[in-house]
């Protein structure tokens, strides 16, 4: 069997869990994959990209913060839900055509899922990024009540997000805060922030 390539590639990405993750999955099914990390400086995000189309540097990849919605001009085509939440976590390289995925909203609904948790009622979700985008998509397509909470230096992408799902996805309740302002309840709260990642 060939041997294939993967990467996460981020900035920075000491944080990841992706190849321990990945390289685990491969050898419990006895494929001879080698995934590994890229850190890409962003000046460098585009290069890296480029070099997939080759096929001499990875058959594929993951997106790690802070690419999530920087690498989409860099690629050929999105995946039905990765053009409508407008990020990406998975690259696909399928003889040097680059399609962008995202697993992100499928991996928090099936957790959600799992805990027995509703995804109908009050969600509130901290963060404006690429996960959050995924996230709060995937409630909305539920029916959720949402509350979208950033910090001050990402209130634009906040109220950006919030005005996407309501434009997008008809019917969608959402509303914005600052994290700081945030007043009520919810039946589930949803970090999609940097804070509290490994190995912090």
């Amino acid at each position: 069997m060939e041997i294939k390539r993967y990467a996460v590639i981020g900035h920075p990405i000491g944080h990841t869990m992706s190849p321990f993750i990945h390289s685990r999955l491969f050898a419990l099914n006895s494929l001879p994959f080698f995934y590994g990390t890229e850190d890409a400086a962003p000046e460098n995000l585009k290069e890296e990209i480029g070099r997939m189309r080759t096929g001499a540097f990875l058959d594929g990849c993951n997106i790690t913060i802070p690419y999530k919605r920087a690498v989409i001009p860099l690629l050929d085509k999105l995946d039905r839900k990765a053009g409508l939440c407008g990020s990406v976590n998975t690259v696909k390289n399928e003889n040097g055509v680059l399609t962008g995925y995202t697993t992100d909203g499928d991996g928090f609904r099936r957790t959600v899922e799992a805990a027995g948790a509703d995804l109908t009622k009050k969600v509130t979700i901290l963060g404006a990024g690429g996960a959050a985008r995924a996230i709060a998509f995937e409630a909305a397509l539920r029916g959720a009540d949402i509350t979208l909470a950033a910090r001050e230096h990402s209130a634009a992408a906040g109220r950006k997000l919030c005005a996407d799902l309501m434009r997008l996805v008809p019917g969608t309740r959402a509303s914005f805060s600052l994290i700081k302002d945030l007043k009520g309840g919810c039946e589930l709260l949803v970090n999609a922030t940097p804070s509290g990642m490994y190995p912090d």
